[in-house]
């Protein structure tokens, strides 16, 4: 029940990943998350875990059952999503993962050059270079000077010549794989992606229901911003042949549970996608020996993280001056942190036809400096299986909908 299992979630048509802001008011616009909360993918693969077994759907949503994988809507059992990403799958069945810059990367574009690129739909490509944020030991604050920075060393871009950051671009997984290795070096035509050879934005109109009569009121015309991923008989963009959907990986099911061909309900209005096995394929991750080696090593948020203390991941403790981060048997010192701008997460709780609980979450991406490493192999193992919990069993629903979830990548050499 804890083998990892992975698919490839394939849309039929538009996705609408709704976040928390209303909508649905005259004139109103209801923009798509890009990428989804995990809890967004995580309800439609429950639900379809329930039709699989066959249970009563109302007596499950009232809590008078008790499935051995889903639990209750209350208290979630065993499984639990733990990543939910962008991949693109080739003709030829191979998959690839793909993965947003995190926090300590910019991506720069030093000039326009003539030559189109291989994988680029916009036009002339850009000299881009990879550059990543380092830590600094941060002595205080110069006299006059207010700062709430708790931690010792403060993340600087190290630039020789001022320039202007590139963004609408994601890695392929080669480059994510030479990011979690700590590589400094990086090929932009195999490494980077443009975001507009992976999904176009659709603006839909909708109109607003009557409450008493369940028809459409008259006047009440807003517009939804949805998602269009990208097919294989695009490739007439830049000549390449792919499908874009979310690779989605979890454990606590039984194998084949979510069997190949099945069909989801995802995001908002139930839109339509299919679940596809992914066979033989590994997720990238890091040598944890090295790590263990080095005695330091970066934390990557690969999920909304809901801590208690904010920013500050589950585990983290005050000792002194400096913060001690301690959880399933890793131990080590917290000295850097570049968090990107908090988010507000919610959702709608089908079981109990009532909005969840608004909770704010640092930003995915977000990354953590740990020095003075102490943990084995297993350790580190444990740490990313479990994540960020502090009970990894314990019936959370927050954890079984995939949040503070974690990459480890080495720490770059100076």
């Amino acid at each position: 029940m804890n083998h990892v299992q992975i698919r490839f979630l394939e849309a039929f048509d538009i996705l609408l990943f709704r976040g928390n802001r209303l909508f649905g008011e005259p004139g109103s616009f209801g923009e798509s998350l890009m990428p989804p909360w995990p809890s967004q993918v995580a309800g439609a693969l429950r639900s379809r875990l329930l039709v699989e077994s066959k249970e009563d759907l109302n007596s499950f949503a009232a809590g008078r059952i008790r499935h051995r994988e889903l639990g209750t809507p209350e208290e979630p059992g065993p499984f639990t999503l733990t990543l939910c990403s962008l991949a693109r799958r080739f003709a030829d069945g191979r998959t690839e993962l793909l993965v947003p810059p995190p926090a300590d990367v910019v991506i720069e574009a030093a000039k326009a050059e003539a030559v189109p690129a291989p994988n680029s739909s916009t036009g002339p490509r850009l000299n881009l270079a990879v550059n990543q944020l380092r830590p600094k030991i941060f002595d205080g604050a110069p006299p006059g000077w207010v700062c709430s920075y708790k931690l010792s060393s403060l993340p600087v871009l190290p630039q020789d010549k001022r320039s202007k950051p590139s963004p609408g671009w994601w890695f392929t997984e080669s480059g994510w794989k030479k990011y979690l290795a700590g590589r400094r070096s990086w090929d932009p035509a195999q490494d980077l992606i443009p975001v507009a050879s992976l999904w176009q934005s659709e603006t839909r109109v909708g109109v607003g229901l009557s409450r008493e009569t369940r028809a459409a009121a008259e006047g009440r015309l807003f517009s939804n911003r949805a998602v269009a991923f990208r097919k294989q008989e695009h490739g007439n963009l830049d000549g390449a042949h792919f499908d874009v959907g979310l690779l989605v990986a979890y454990t606590g099911a039984a194998p084949g549970s979510l069997k190949d061909g099945a069909l989801l309900r995802l995001g908002g209005d139930n839109r339509a996608a299919v679940v596809n096995e992914v066979k033989e394929y590994k997720l990238p991750s890091v040598d944890y020996g090295r790590l263990c080696d080095a005695r330091r090593c970066r934390m990557i948020l690969a999920s909304p993280g809901i801590f208690t203390e904010g920013w500050l991941p589950e585990g983290c403790r005050k000792d002194g001056s400096s913060i001690i981060f301690e959880l399933h048997g890793v131990e080590a010192r917290l000295v850097a942190a570049a968090v990107s701008r908090f988010q507000v997460v919610s959702g709608w709780d089908l079981a109990r036809w009532l909005p969840k609980a608004a909770c704010r979450a640092a930003a995915p991406g977000s990354v953590y400096w740990l020095e003075e490493l102490k943990a084995t192999s297993a350790d580190l193992e444990r740490l990313v299986r479990w994540g960020l919990w502090t009970q990894p069993e314990a019936p959370e629903p927050r954890r079984a909908e995939g949040f503070n979830r974690i990459w480890l990548a080495e720490w770059p050499e100076e």
